[in-house]
């Protein structure tokens, strides 16, 4: 990325990002506003990973390049489908929803 955070602390419409090596996550305030689709239950929400927004290309891009679930502000981020599939999507959930132990029934 380059030039200077915009006045929200994220990046502007009108910066580069280098989608090729995604250094850093998006600014969590920046990611609050990408069309979030929220889950029927349990407080997740979800956006397609195919969005032309910036924030959302650098968000796919980062979550591609670590490979696994990345927390970021107060939500847990991790891409659903095969990276390269372009109707995969992104899915968050509250940092406090993923850390509930996981039960399984044998």
């Amino acid at each position: 990325m380059t030039g200077l955070p915009n006045s929200s602390g994220g990046i502007s419409r009108e910066q580069t990002i280098d989608y090729q090596n995604p250094s850093e996550p998006p600014d969590p305030t920046e990611l609050d506003r990408l069309p979030w689709t929220n889950y029927r239950e349990g407080g997740g929400q979800w956006v397609f990973s195919d969005l032309t927004d910036p924030v959302a290309q650098q968000l796919r891009a980062y979550l591609e390049s670590v490979r696994r679930r990345v927390v970021i502000g107060d939500w847990n981020y991790r891409i659903c489908g095969k990276p390269a599939d372009p109707h995969a999507f992104i899915a968050r959930n509250p940092i406090e929803a993923v850390s509930k132990p996981f039960r399984r029934d044998l």
